[in-house]
């Protein structure tokens, strides 16, 4: 993630080469056993006015921001999420990049409005590669079977595409086969999320949350036989998988976030909000440059002796 940091010149302008992540609202079409929203924030901001967010969108350029994110519980639902595209790359980002569950992409002429309005790449959520299992862990049917298709056009058309995938009991033990399925769609690059233990999936952790050390041996073995795919490791920390300390994200290089409310904060200012070095075993880890440490809500639910004690084993 260091290379966020370096500067570009776009235009004959030098450009911060770091994102500029703007959410649309907190409203989403899908219901994610383990989304770390609480589905009743959904009633205070579902979709954000038109005007905030345009002003959002010029204040990056004004900040010289290489990249902008459009995210938000689920960006696609915004009526006007094409207005918003072409009003970035009017205005000068070079790079645009759409988060999504994948949903909505079930309309291919409404992909094709997104691609003709100027989104450069796509960041999608799938959580496992049976589809029945996928649709149940989102809520939503047909969501896999939408995904996999909205993936064979958008990589017809040369566009690069990211998938998310967030670590549960149904899904940690079959990593290896989620990415090389796919890899095989042309997807490029990957990130393995360990789930933040707050909203619905607290509320579903009996049901879907899983230990450091339960998902340490399937994510080595993917990162180990998959070493030439692009995968990125967030939420988890680096002495559990030693080898592979560097696919482990652990700065954001700079990324601002502009919230639902306006507030702009940086991700790697206030990413110390939801982790910590444990005294006892991470404040002399030779590691701990390349770790974000432990998230505070897993050692609520896990209990810190429990976490020591996992840490002991390695």
């Amino acid at each position: 993630m260091s290379g966020f940091k370096k500067k570009v010149t776009v235009n004959g302008k030098e450009k911060k080469d770091a994102c500029y992540e703007i959410m649309l609202g907190y409203g989403c079409n899908a219901k994610c056993k383990f989304c770390s929203q609480d589905f009743d924030d959904r009633k205070k901001i579902y979709l954000k006015e038109d005007s905030p967010i345009a002003h959002d969108i010029i204040t990056g350029t004004k900040k010289e921001f290489d990249k902008i994110w459009l995210t938000g519980w689920e960006p696609l639902i915004h009526p006007n999420i094409i207005k918003f595209i072409k009003l970035s790359k009017k205005v000068g980002y070079p790079f645009i990049r759409v988060q999504t569950n994948g949903i909505k992409l079930w309309d291919i002429e409404f992909v094709d409005k997104l691609l003709d309005a100027g989104v450069d790449y796509f960041k999608i959520s799938a959580h496992h590669i049976d589809a029945k299992i996928h649709d149940e862990l989102v809520w939503v049917k047909w969501a896999f079977d939408n995904i996999i298709k909205w993936i064979k056009h958008i990589a017809s058309n040369n566009k690069v595409i990211w998938i998310n995938i967030v670590l549960n009991k149904y899904n940690y033990k079959i990593l290896e086969d989620f990415i090389e399925y796919f890899a095989e769609l042309w997807v490029s690059n990957f990130v393995v999320i360990f789930p933040l233990l707050e909203g619905e999936c607290k509320k579903n952790r009996e049901d879907i949350s899983v230990t450091y050390s339960q998902v340490q041996p399937y994510l080595q073995a993917t990162l180990k036989k998959h070493w030439h795919e692009n995968i990125l490791v967030l939420n988890y920390p680096a002495c559990f998988i030693k080898e592979f300390k560097k696919n482990i994200i652990s700065d954001f290089g700079g990324t601002n976030v502009v919230d639902v409310g306006g507030e702009i904060f940086n991700i790697d200012e206030n990413k110390w909000d939801l982790n910590v070095y444990l005294e006892e075993t991470c404040i002399n880890c030779p590691l701990k440059k390349d770790c974000m440490g432990i998230q505070r809500k897993y050692i609520d639910f896990f209990w810190k002796e429990n976490i020591i004690k996992e840490i002991q084993k390695i």
